[in-house]
C-alpha cells in the first residue's frame, strides 16, 4: 500500500505553550513501508485536525526490541505525575490510521506520559492494533507492578512418577489455561491454542494452578506454550517434566519457577517397617495391619486397593526372590 506523506502545516508552529505544558510521547510501529497517521483530541490547540490527522515523519524513528517506531511528541497543558514523580502530558485520546480509511479503535483511556502501539494489520481493528504501553512505559500511574511470584507460595504439588506432566500458575485473570506442545516431528495437538486444562487447585495467594498430564498416546514434547485461550501466550519454552510455569499479563512472559525433580530414593517394595530390608519383620507388620482392618498403601503390594491375604502372598514372593 503506497501512501503519500502529507505533513500537515498547522498552527502548532505559531502556538505558544504555557509554562505548565508537558509532553505526551507517542510511539507507533507499523508494517514496513507504511506511514501511520494519528487523529488526536484533548490536547492543546492545534492538534485537533481534520481526519485523517497528522502523518508521522519517517525520518523521526527509533529502534527498540528489533522494531522501528515512529516518534511523535505532543505538547499539552493537561499534566499528571507519573510513578517516578515526573510531570508528564495527558491527551484525551487518539486513533491510528493509514490515511486511507483503515483505522484502530479509539484509544481514550490512560493517555498519560507515553503511548506505545503496534500495527500488524491495518484492516483488522480487533486484532491488528495492539496497545503495548504497559510494556514500554510501566511508570504510568494506573499500571500495577507485575507480581513477582514467590515459589514459597506453591502448595505441595503431586509428582506423577512415570508420567509426563507440567503445572502452570495462572495470573491472567482470565480463568482459563491452554497448553500447546510439540517436538521435532510436529505438534501434539490438532489446532491452536491446544488443550484446555482444568484448574488443579488454588495456591492460597490468589493464583490458580493448572496441570497438564500428557495422554499416553501422544509423543513426548520438547517445547511448550501456555496461554489464556490463545492470548496472552508465552514464548516457546523448553519442556521440563514436572516443571511449574507461570503466565501473566505482562506480555505473556513465562518462566520455570521450579524444575521437576525426580522423586528421591523410594523405599523397597515390601519394606513395611522402614528398616530398608524385606524380611520376617515386614510379615509381622503386614499381619498386624490385616488384623486391625487397616489400610496402608505401601502394604497394598498387589495394588488391588485392599490389604489382605493377597498381599501376604506377594510379600512372601518378594522375600523368596531376594533370598
Amino acid at each position: 500500500m503506497i501512501k503519500k506523506i502529507t505533513l500537515i502545516a498547522l498552527a502548532l508552529l505559531a502556538y505558544t505553550f504555557s509554562s505548565d505544558a508537558a509532553t505526551f510521547k507517542l510511539y507507533i510501529s507499523c508494517p514496513d513501508g507504511d506511514i501511520p497517521f494519528v487523529h488526536i483530541w484533548g490536547a492543546s490547540e492545534g492538534y485537533n485536525t481534520e481526519w485523517p490527522g497528522i502523518a508521522l515523519d519517517e525520518n523521526n524513528t527509533i529502534t527498540r526490541s528489533r522494531r522501528t517506531w515512529f516518534v511523535y511528541e505532543i505538547q499539552t497543558d493537561a499534566t499528571e505525575t507519573d510513578k517516578t514523580g515526573a510531570t508528564v502530558g495527558k491527551i484525551g485520546g487518539l486513533v491510528i490510521n493509514d490515511g486511507g480509511g483503515q483505522q484502530s479503535p479509539d484509544y481514550k483511556v490512560n493517555m498519560v506520559g507515553e503511548g506505545w502501539y503496534i500495527v500488524t494489520d491495518w484492516a483488522d481493528p480487533e486484532a491488528g492494533y495492539e496497545d503495548v504501553t504497559a510494556t514500554y512505559y510501566p511508570n504510568r500511574p494506573d499500571i500495577e507492578e507485575p507480581v513477582e511470584y514467590d515459589p514459597e507460595w506453591l502448595p505441595e504439588l503431586e509428582y506423577l512418577d512415570g508420567k509426563t506432566f507440567a503445572y502452570c500458575v495462572n495470573d491472567t485473570k482470565g480463568g482459563s489455561v491452554n497448553v500447546w506442545a510439540w517436538n521435532t516431528e510436529g505438534n501434539l495437538f490438532a489446532a491452536w491454542p491446544g488443550l484446555a486444562l482444568e484448574k488443579y487447585c488454588d495456591d492460597g495467594h490468589g493464583f490458580e494452578i493448572y496441570r497438564w498430564v500428557k495422554a499416553d498416546d501422544l509423543a513426548d514434547p520438547v517445547n511448550i506454550i501456555f496461554s489464556n485461550a490463545g492470548s496472552p501466550q508465552t514464548a516457546d519454552l523448553e519442556f521440563v517434566n514436572g516443571g511449574v510455569y507461570f503466565i501473566g499479563n505482562d506480555g505473556g512472559i513465562l518462566k520455570v519457577l521450579k524444575p521437576g525433580d525426580e522423586p528421591g530414593p523410594q523405599p523397597k517394595k515390601g519394606d513395611l517397617n522402614g528398616d530398608d530390608q524385606v524380611n520376617a519383620g515386614d510379615v509381622s507388620e503386614l499381619y498386624t495391619l490385616i488384623l486391625n482392618g487397616a489400610y496402608d498403601q505401601k502394604a497394598d503390594l498387589n495394588n488391588d486397593g485392599q490389604v489382605n491375604a493377597g498381599d501376604v502372598s506377594e510379600l512372601y514372593s518378594i522375600i523368596l526372590a531376594g533370598a
